[in-house]
């Protein structure tokens, strides 16, 4: 699978990655941050205070890391201070920023704490995966009879390909504002070209899904295609 940019290993370590076109395969309105350090700055007081009710503190550290992300990439594109964001959670527990769509996504698997959010003037979904062992069946879990063809032609079910796929529909199910109620097979990859997916929804139409590889993190954007059907 070629979706890693020539320069993706070569920057120094940063606490905050930015991908964005022309550089990543997304639409010029499309734009995503990475964090991986937290920054207490970026949190509003009742924020601080939620977070601390988590008994986990992974869980903690990596939601802290979502919101650093959303919030300081939506005071950017906004042009206000981050902590004048106005990040809301709605009643099926997506974020919602007024002005703007945004997703949010974190992980912790196989590795420290990472958050990442994708903001943008249409709808977007984010996934944040690290690739990891894998259950060798998952793919029956995750694919459809009719996408079995896509897993071989990506080599087959090995943890990187199926954290790849795995990705590419749970940004979907984001974008869609469901997640996984859904279900995996609610959704029909279509094609996949290089970093590039095409993937329909049984509810919400086509969507076109970027895959990126930022150092040992695997990020997947989607957004609505509306050349398609």
């Amino acid at each position: 699978m070629h979706y890693v940019a020539p320069s993706a290993h070569d920057r120094p370590p940063t606490p905050v990655i930015d991908l964005e076109a022309p550089q990543w395969p997304f639409p010029p309105d499309v734009r995503v941050r990475i964090a991986l350090e937290g920054d207490p700055t970026m949190l509003t007081a009742l924020e601080d205070e939620r977070l601390g009710r988590y008994r986990s503190d992974t869980r903690r550290r990596q939601s802290a890391l979502g919101r650093t992300a959303a919030r300081s990439l939506a005071g950017d594109v906004l042009g206000v201070p981050p902590l004048e964001v106005g990040l809301e959670i709605d009643r099926n527990g997506a974020p919602v920023i007024f002005g703007l769509e945004v997703s949010i996504s974190h992980t912790s698997r196989g590795g420290p704490p990472a958050g990442a959010a994708v903001v943008a003037n249409q709808r977007v979904g984010i996934d944040l995966e690290r690739v990891t062992p894998r259950r060798p069946d998952l793919w029956r879990r995750l694919l459809r009879p009719d996408e079995y063809a896509v897993l071989e032609d990506e080599g087959g079910p090995t943890d990187e390909v199926q954290t790849r796929l795995w990705s590419i529909k749970e940004s979907v199910l984001k974008g869609q504002r469901t997640g996984f109620r859904a279900g995996a097979q609610s959704l029909r990859i279509l094609e996949v070209d290089g970093p590039l997916a095409l993937v329909e929804s049984a509810t919400s139409g086509t969507w076109r899904v970027a895959t990126v590889l930022e150092g040992d993190l695997v990020v997947s954007v989607a957004w609505r295609n509306l050349e398609v059907g």
